[in-house]
């Protein structure tokens, strides 16, 4: 197992929060060394002052970064929450590595803009290569069963056979 080197990675607030839901944010300390989150992410987090948004702003690994130049928050499709949007802008500013996203928009269209992006299945998936996780049946059923987090059945299952599961 071993951690990327120095990348950078932004991340929206649904993966954060669903890995803190199922008490597994190890898996991106595991991967990356940092991950940063816009303001408008954070304010995502803590919107509802749980114990998921205690989990995710008691991680030292998990970075809040401003935006600096908010004329870049212009010009997204008026769909996009400001925390997908801001995300994006982030990753600009940053000259960022990986994006960390779920929402099918804002991945269509952070990728349109040249971004490189990864869901919440593909950090699972990456952990289970490098050894970092057991079982991604597990965590499936984790995030499925106790969350309501949309996984089809086939996808589960072609995943969890491709690792011997």
């Amino acid at each position: 197992m071993q951690k990327e080197p120095s990348r950078i990675v932004i991340a929206d607030s649904s993966p954060l929060i669903l890995l803190a839901k199922i008490e597994r944010l190890n898996i991106l300390s595991s991967l990356y060394d940092e991950i940063y989150i816009p303001e408008a992410v954070h304010n995502e987090i803590n919107a509802i002052h749980d114990r998921v948004s205690e989990i995710v702003n008691s991680t030292p690994f998990i970075i809040r970064q401003s935006i600096v130049n908010t004329e870049l928050l212009n010009g997204f499709p008026k769909t996009l929450h400001n925390g997908e949007i801001e995300a994006m802008v982030l990753y600009q500013e940053q000259n960022a590595d990986l994006l960390i996203m779920d929402d099918k928009r804002a991945v269509n269209e952070a990728r349109k803009r040249g971004q490189n992006v990864v869901g919440l299945l593909g950090v699972i998936v990456k952990a289970k290569q490098e050894g970092i996780v057991d079982s991604i049946r597990q965590i499936f059923n984790d995030l499925t069963l106790k969350h309501n987090y949309y996984i089809s059945d086939d996808l589960v299952e072609g995943i969890c056979k491709e690792f011997g599961e």
